[in-house]
C-alpha cells in the first residue's frame, strides 16, 4: 500500500467518526441501521422527514427525531402523542376508562360488571321452553306443576293424566246379539 492510500483510508475513517458524533440525523429513538447512517453520510440516500417529528423517515430509514418525556411515537405518522397510562383504581376486569387496556378477566363462574369493574356470579337464566312442568335443565328452578289428576313427566317437562288404576273392560269386537 502506497501512503496516498493510506491517507485517504485514514481520512475517511476520520470523516465517518467525525459523522458519527456530530451527524443531526442522529438522535435518540428509533435507531438507523449503520447501512442506512452510512448512505446518508456518503450522499446517497436524502432523509424526507417532513411533517415528521419522530420516528425513522420513509426514504432512508434514518432517525426524524425522538419525542419528549411522557410522550411516545406514533412511528407510521411520525407524530408524537401523549403516552398512554393505564388506571385500573381497583378494577379487576374489563377495560381501563382511560387507555382502554384490560384490568383483567373473571374466572369462568363469573361475568364482569364493565360499569365497576368487578367479577360477579353469573346470573342463571331458567330454559322452560317446551316444559310445563319439572325442573328446567339450565338452572334447576321449577318450570312449573301440574294439576290435580295429573302428574309430571320430569323428563320431558309435561303434565300426563293419571290413571287410577282401572282399566277399562275390553271391547267385543263382535257384533252383539241386542
Amino acid at each position: 500500500m502506497n501512503i496516498s492510500r493510506i491517507f485517504v483510508r485514514a481520512l475517511v475513517l476520520s470523516s465517518l467518526f467525525f459523522f458519527a458524533c456530530a451527524s443531526p440525523v442522529e438522535s435518540s429513538g428509533p435507531e438507523a441501521s449503520p447501512e442506512a447512517l452510512a448512505a446518508v453520510r456518503a450522499g446517497q440516500c436524502t432523509p424526507d422527514c417532513s411533517g415528521r417529528t419522530c420516528g425513522l423517515d420513509p426514504v432512508c430509514g434514518v432517525s426524524c427525531g425522538s419525542c419528549a418525556s411522557g410522550q411516545v411515537c406514533d412511528e407510521a405518522a411520525g407524530q408524537c402523542q401523549t403516552a398512554c397510562v393505564p388506571d385500573c383504581g381497583g378494577r379487576t376486569c374489563g377495560l381501563d376508562p382511560i387507555c382502554g387496556s384490560s384490568c383483567g378477566s373473571c374466572t369462568s363462574g363469573e361475568s364482569c360488571n364493565e360499569t365497576s369493574g368487578s367479577c360477579q356470579p353469573k346470573q342463571c337464566v331458567p330454559d322452560c321452553r317446551g316444559r310445563t312442568c319439572g325442573v328446567d335443565p339450565v338452572c334447576g328452578v321449577s318450570c312449573g306443576s301440574c294439576q290435580s289428576g295429573s302428574s309430571c313427566d320430569a323428563k320431558a317437562g309435561v303434565c300426563k293424566v293419571e290413571e287410577h288404576g282401572h282399566q277399562c273392560p275390553a271391547r267385543n269386537h263382535r257384533k252383539s246379539r241386542w
